[in-house]
């Protein structure tokens, strides 16, 4: 067994340091704040553990039992141990990129659980500490049996509180078939894409502000490829995420990506019921019978019980909201049994759905309310402005307000049309030009359709030495035919092994 005198010096070395870190932040946001708080009480809970250790002076049993509560700390205390690492200057390059890494919700959330297991245990370890030192001191008091009873009850509903959560998260563990986490990547890396200040127009839209007040069940939301609707999804549900720090809603969302093998509509609706389940307060007995039914078979559930758990957590908030990004990038068998279902749920969810335009995705939603996702030309600016900024040769060939940076970006406004993909293809292909004359003849030649760009980058492609052709084309081969995305590390991966 661990020693528990040890954990308990390493939960206050940690804690102490999480003191500091979030101190010197506390004011940056309420929940910041409710966090820092959480960490001072238990880095005193931690405090009072060890001046009872020390003089407890236990035995027998009662060494058993304490030295497990506390041993079972050590996952939990290593995981913030772990996150405060990533919070310093020294921290992985990736997290330190990230300044709002330690105040983002799914950081804070996360911490929040680790915590609270910490405290359950310390809590019970806490019970027996004080049942051993009440036993004692009250030998000779005949008050004793109401102090053993009292501690015993206290010992007894501090462990029923600890195994129901441990079967809650048993329940949502089993439940999260595709991780949610996967979506929140790529919704974080889609906020993160986000020049601030755009998109927010979406809220003065009349279509969606009847959808957020439950008077439009389901929106259907269209646009062209790259006109930024997996942006706009984004930011609405970061507004419905902090509207639920103070209202009783629940939020479930899943990005689509062509992925046959991780993203079918069973697992997208198992991962939107795991995330109503993590939001309830409430447990709920049909799903911990779904789970005792189901946790040791190779199948799950079927689709329809999905949808019956779904809607029976659905009464446990005042409102219930479901958002899906491109669903047109699911397989058509796949999309097909996915709409009837998300179907089922109305009107007891509000759903949100973005795609592209296609006769296959609008046959589903002829009853649907429909708003057109367009770009606004002041977005694109924006952002185009700040990818000008973020490239050393543009910045400083097209200072601001210089009449070559109004030429770009209105020439890419223009030949763009909506498309924010396409006005990044142009702005890359821009800086990658070395002088200012081929930066001109550049900018005049810029194709008005996306099929133009990627003729210009093929034909970038081929005027290289024949051993940088030859890469460029393997690459292209394989992610033309590879079964999922894939990531950079990925790519380099691969260059680097030779078969």
């Amino acid at each position: 067994m661990v020693d528990p005198v040890g954990v308990v010096s390493l939960g206050i070395q940690v804690f102490t340091g999480l003191l500091k870190y979030y101190k010197a932040h506390k004011n940056a946001s309420e929940d910041v704040l409710k966090m820092y708080r959480y960490i001072y009480r238990t880095t005193n809970l931690f405090q009072q553990v060890q001046q009872k250790i020390e003089r407890a002076g236990l035995s027998g049993r009662d060494v058993d039992q304490v030295g497990n509560y506390i041993s079972q700390c050590m996952g939990a205390i290593t995981n913030l141990q772990t996150k405060l690492g990533e919070f310093s200057p020294n921290g992985p390059k990736e997290k330190r990129k990230n300044l709002k890494y330690p105040f983002e919700k799914t950081t804070l959330l996360e911490m929040r659980s680790d915590i609270s297991e910490i405290r359950d245990d310390l809590n019970s370890a806490m019970t027996i500490l004080h049942m051993d030192l009440s036993l004692r001191s009250n030998q000779k008091n005949e008050d004793i049996d109401q102090h053993v009873n009292q501690a015993s009850m206290e010992f007894r509903t501090a462990e029923n509180d600890r195994a129901a959560r441990a079967h809650r998260k048993d329940v949502l563990e089993w439940l999260s078939t595709l991780s949610p986490s996967m979506f929140m990547d790529r919704h974080n890396g889609s906020l993160g894409r986000r020049k601030q200040g755009t998109g927010l127009w979406i809220f003065e839209e009349e279509l969606v502000k009847q959808w957020l007040g439950s008077n439009v069940p389901t929106l259907w939301c269209p646009g062209i490829p790259g006109c930024g609707k997996t942006v706009v999804m984004s930011i609405i549900v970061e507004y419905l995420e902090n509207l639920r720090t103070n209202e009783n809603i629940a939020v479930a969302y899943v990005y689509c990506v062509y992925d046959q093998q991780h993203q079918t509509a069973s697992n997208l609706m198992a991962s939107i019921l795991a995330q109503f389940a993590r939001q309830s307060a409430f447990s709920n007995a049909a799903l911990e019978k779904c789970w005792n039914a189901y946790r040791d078979k190779t199948t799950g559930p079927s689709l329809s019980e999905y949808v019956r758990h779904i809607k029976a957590l659905r009464s446990n908030f005042s409102t219930a909201y479901l958002l899906v990004d491109a669903l047109d990038e699911l397989p058509d068998t796949e999309r097909r049994t996915f709409v009837n279902h998300l179907s089922a749920l109305t009107p007891d969810v509000q759903i949100l759905v973005t795609s592209r335009n296609k006769p296959s995705v609008l046959g589903r939603f002829k009853d649907a309310s429909c708003m057109q996702i367009q770009a606004r030309e002041e977005d694109v600016k924006a952002a185009l402005e700040a990818r000008v900024e973020a490239e050393e040769f543009l910045r400083h060939a097209a200072p601001e307000d210089s009449d070559l940076r109004h030429a770009i970006i209105d020439t890419i406004c223009q030949k763009a049309r909506g498309m924010f993909i396409l006005a990044e293809l142009h702005i890359t292909a821009l800086s990658q030009e070395e002088n200012m004359r081929d930066l001109r003849e550049s900018l005049e030649r810029l194709p008005d359709e996306i099929t133009g760009t990627y003729a210009q980058t093929v034909a970038r492609i081929d005027s290289q030495n024949p051993k940088q052709i030859e890469r460029a084309r393997k690459v292209l081969c394989w992610l033309s035919h590879t079964r999922r995305p894939l990531q950079v590390r990925e790519l380099q991966q691969a260059l680097a092994i030779k078969l």
